[in-house]
């Protein structure tokens, strides 16, 4: 269930016949609630180590996948339930404008306060998945997955985000002559980084100890590996996990020019640096971070439920070779999953907007306009995916790269299965475009109105929602050479990011990949660079109004009657096909036709 609540109020005041002050409130809130339709039922009276209540019974999937259109259905509630989501916004604005003589002066300021809580349990509930359903009755998984969070976080997957934002600016709009218009401004913001109420945020910091990962929790300076080992000295983070940008100074410059006395042609041009305010999602991502939050985990032929979860399925004792101790054939392992963290040198995005065009009037009733419209965006939001295990090291030697609860056996297994997304501020976009535009007004009761686009959008990264990686790519192609999990049903489950969406329970239906395709390090951020998945080449859209004549005969009924109607035409957007590697996309690099001998298959 969801609701939406909206209040505004505005007072305007008119201080003097040149002076105007305007006070603005206002109140926003949004919320999402996600419940599994058996959250009456207890999983402790099915499952012996499961004591949650309200959440209903682990997500069971027999056959395979999340949202399947196979012929078992599955039991308990998708990757989604259950969560809360509530985002409250209060904002305060007073502007206040005056005008003398060529001048047009306006001055004001602006208070946001954002604040998110989520509350997302549903990898706390469990996932057990069957891939091959004639093992179900026998208490066999292919997989199971759950986490843990530590009594040392006080608490449990609720979060609690703010940040306050605040705004100034300056503007001033000048008529030196009947023709001429100058506009110039200027505005500074600060965008506060959104912090944690209580400091349940963990970030790495790369850098502050010699490892790959060194995690640390606001209001804290211990630095931890995924397990909760200190591995460096200690380092004192910001709350946020990077500092706020307090840079934010934006000119704005327009004109607009009407030469000769008849003003019927017009050029106009303007250039503006605008930010966008750090949002709040990115840290709402790291819910799953370790070491305070664990998976463990356990996949055919080391699954057994019947030792674990409930009564009715059979056990399995053994006295030699117990992975986790506990005198069952089954074995647990512990495997963070993949952290999802913000990057410390996080700064404000920023675009430079301008445009020119020239505007001519035709006639009496008529007017023509062609204008070039561009943009450079800076600081850009994209995912990076670091790998302590590369391709390398699993061709130099794979036991580092098992599930980290595989040490008991080899005191080298894990140490390299821990993965990184990185959400940082490093792209570049620009959009180019030409804009023509006619349009007729009321020429025998017709109003018409075209506009034709032109433009070009490239991106290096265009966004996406971070994956959450139950194993890393690397880790998970191991496990699959383990077990016998089939391949496509276990990329499709690798990557569990609807326990972080905004509209869960929905299928993420994109043409781009998640994460860059050179998943070794994705260091190739210029090989990223091509037009973005929104580009839309041409654009031509049609509008018109048309006064039927007055019908006589029909009285009342026969006066103020009108056609209307409106048409687009439009190009495709690009499309890029590519392969699921355990939720990383891998997207094919043949640029030419290739050479197949249709004698011989297994040369092609």
């Amino acid at each position: 269930s969801g609701r939406n609540q909206n209040f505004s109020y505005n007072y305007v005041h008119r201080l003097s016949d040149h002076t105007v002050n305007e006070l603005r409130l206002g109140w926003n809130r949004f919320r999402l609630t996600t419940l599994p339709l058996d959250q009456t039922t207890g999983a402790s009276n099915f499952f012996d180590n499961l004591n949650f209540t309200g959440k209903g019974l682990p997500s069971v999937l027999i056959g395979g996948f999340d949202i399947t259109d196979g012929p078992f259905a599955n039991l308990g509630a998708n990757f989604s339930a259950p969560s809360q989501r509530a985002n409250n916004l209060w904002s305060v604005a007073d502007n206040w404008s005056r005008t003398w003589g060529k001048h047009a002066l306006k001055v004001g300021g602006e208070v946001r306060y954002n604040r998110l809580d989520v509350n997302n349990q549903a990898m706390g509930r469990g996932l057990v998945t069957f891939f091959d359903p004639s093992l179900a009755s026998f208490g066999v998984p292919d997989l199971a997955s759950i986490a843990r969070v530590s009594p040392d976080f006080g608490g449990g997957f609720d979060r609690s985000f703010r940040a306050t934002s605040y705004n100034l600016f300056v503007q001033d709009t000048w008529r030196p002559s009947a023709g001429v218009s100058i506009n110039l401004g200027v505005r500074y913001e600060v965008n506060q980084a959104p912090v944690e109420a209580r400091d349940r945020l963990v970030n790495n910091y790369p850098g502050v100890c010699p490892d790959h990962l060194c995690l640390v929790r606001s209001g804290t300076n211990a630095v931890l590996d995924s397990e909760g080992l200190a591995v460096g000295p200690s380092f004192t983070p910001p709350r946020a996990g990077f500092e706020t940008d307090r840079n934010n100074f934006s000119p704005q410059f327009g004109f607009a020019w009407a030469p000769g006395s008849s003003r019927k042609t017009v050029f106009r041009g303007a250039y503006a640096l605008a930010y966008d305010q750090q949002p709040i999602q990115p840290s709402a991502n790291m819910l799953l971070n370790p070491p305070f939050v664990q998976q463990w985990a356990s996949f055919y032929p080391l699954a057994y439920l019947g030792d674990t979860f409930p009564v009715g399925f059979p056990t399995v004792n053994i006295t030699e070779n117990d992975l986790d101790g506990d005198g069952y054939y089954s074995a647990w392992l512990r495997q963070p999953y993949s952290i999802t963290a913000r990057d410390p040198n996080t700064r404000s995005s920023y675009i430079h907007q301008f445009n020119f065009g020239i505007q001519q009037q035709l006639g009496n009733s008529s007017a023509f306009e062609v204008a070039y419209v561009g943009s450079l965006g800076h600081k850009l939001p994209r995912l990076r995916l670091r790998l302590q295990c590369t391709p390398d090291q699993v061709n130099l030697d794979i036991v580092p790269c098992l599930p980290a609860g595989f040490r008991d056996l080899d005191p080298s297994a894990g140490v390299l299965s821990d993965s990184i997304v990185n959400q940082e501020n490093s792209t570049n976009s620009n959009f180019h475009s030409l804009l023509a535009r006619w349009e007729t007004r009321a020429s025998h009761g017709l109003t018409l109105r075209l506009h034709y686009q032109w433009a070009h959008s490239i991106y290096t990264a265009s966004s996406a929602n971070p994956p959450v990686f139950l194993f890393s790519p690397t880790t998970a192609a191991l496990v699959k050479l383990i077990g016998t999990i089939n391949v496509d049903q276990f990329a499709s489950l690798n990557n569990a990011n609807p326990t972080l969406s905004l509209r869960p329970g929905l299928p993420t239906i994109n043409t781009r990949a998640l994460l860059p395709n050179d998943s070794t390090n994705s260091s190739n951020l210029a090989g990223e660079r091509a037009s973005s998945d929104f580009d839309a080449r041409h654009r031509f859209v049609i509008h018109f109004t048309y006064d039927l004549p007055r019908w006589n005969g029909g009285k009342a009924l026969g006066i103020g009657w009108q056609l209307a109607g409106i048409a687009t035409i439009q190009s495709a957007q690009p499309f890029t096909v590519f392969a699921d590697a355990f939720g990383v996309p891998l997207r094919p690099d043949l640029t030419k036709q290739p050479a197949i001998d249709n004698h011989n298959p297994d040369a092609a």
